[in-house]
């Protein structure tokens, strides 16, 4: 296994030979399977198996293939699978226009590509300007994102969006409600503004009104809403430029979630902090989390992926592990409960 994303009642993993297997609720086509039965084990997407990347954080899911194309699926009605329809698809469509893409991401109900010399083209909701073409409406067809140049990463929030670019800055565009385009205001923009104070950026994560980067010193900043202590820093206070996470070094990786974050550190320990309810931090408790918390119970960590109420990650040997809300399966464990606090593995259907 070579990724995985948690996302909105479902999971989905991208396997070694390029295909890909999701598992949860099947609403809407989430699991890209041909129908919208749920499963609580993982089942294979129809027609892809060529796939380098997956993107998904909200009901829809898109893939980056070998041949530089995307393909997307599951609710369509915002146009955000790209293929000039505002309808759901149950099976993966092909993002129109799209045939250089280098790397993608995905927002609540818009979405995004990399192409050639590092541009990016959006598509899907766009009336809170998360497109970024200097426009308020949606477009079921991908757009030029204005002023971008050099991109390596590309993530989407609720309606924000965010891309890292090659100099270790980061520009966003979209919404800024709750400070979460980090340029010191909280004015929506339509086109891009750079955040303030980020420099050597290695790593980009967009969650839903917020964002977190990694730097190059091991160390993590985050901005934007912070209500359920998603920003790390022990408040709840809203940040529009970034801020440190507490007591958090030597970080691998960093994931913005819905409502909490998590990263990987360099001992291949997980940390998460934030919204707890369904114990999606995975420490055992419902508690509340204002600081970064030890992900207990689990094996060393490759990666780890939190959105909504739950969050997976890839241990070292490439099984994988979820914890947090199982009200539909997104566990894939092979069962349906109400939570689990500490991370079960995901049952292998590959």
């Amino acid at each position: 296994m070579t990724q995985i994303e948690a996302s909105d009642y479902h999971s989905c993993a991208l396997l070694g030979d390029g295909t890909i297997r999701c598992w949860g609720s099947g609403l809407q086509g989430r699991l890209g399977n041909g129908d919208d039965v749920q499963s609580t084990t993982p089942v294979a997407v129809s027609g892809i198996a060529t796939a380098t990347a997956i993107a998904t954080h909200g009901p829809h899911t898109c893939a980056r293939l070998s041949d530089g194309t995307v393909r997307c699926w599951g609710p369509g009605s915002m146009g955000q699978l790209g293929d000039g329809a505002s309808t759901d698809a149950a099976t993966p469509v092909t993002a129109r226009d799209i045939t250089d893409a280098v790397g993608v991401g995905v927002g609540f109900a818009h979405s995004c590509a990399i192409g050639g010399g590092g541009r990016i083209r959006c598509w899907g909701q766009g009336t809170a300007m998360q497109l970024g073409n200097g426009v308020p409406a949606d477009s079921p067809v991908p757009v030029d994102v204005a002023g971008i140049a050099g991109a390596v990463a590309v993530g989407g929030g609720e309606w924000h969006t965010c891309a890292l670019l090659t100099t270790g800055t980061v520009m966003c565009w979209g919404a800024n409600n709750y400070g979460q385009l980090g340029d010191g205001t909280t004015t929506n923009a339509a086109i891009p503004v750079a955040v303030l104070g980020v420099a050597g950026a290695t790593s980009l994560s967009v969650g839903h009104f917020d964002a977190c980067v990694r730097l190059s010193d091991g160390t993590a900043r985050c901005w934007g809403e912070n209500l359920d202590y998603q920003l790390g820093d022990g408040t709840q206070a809203d940040a529009s430029t970034p801020i440190s996470p507490k007591a958090l070094t030597n970080v691998a990786t960093i994931a913005a979630g819905y409502l909490h974050t998590c990263a990987v550190l360099g001992d291949a320990g997980g940390r998460c902090w934030g919204s707890n309810d369904q114990g999606e931090i995975g420490d055992g408790t419902y508690v509340l989390t204002p600081t970064p918390e030890r992900v207990r119970n689990v094996g060393a960590l490759r990666s780890i992926s939190p959105w909504f109420n739950h969050t997976c990650g890839i241990l070292v040997d490439g099984s994988a592990v979820c914890w947090g809300l199982d009200t539909s399966g997104e566990l894939g464990d092979g069962q349906v409960k109400l939570t689990s606090s500490m991370p079960v593995p995901v049952t292998v259907n590959w």
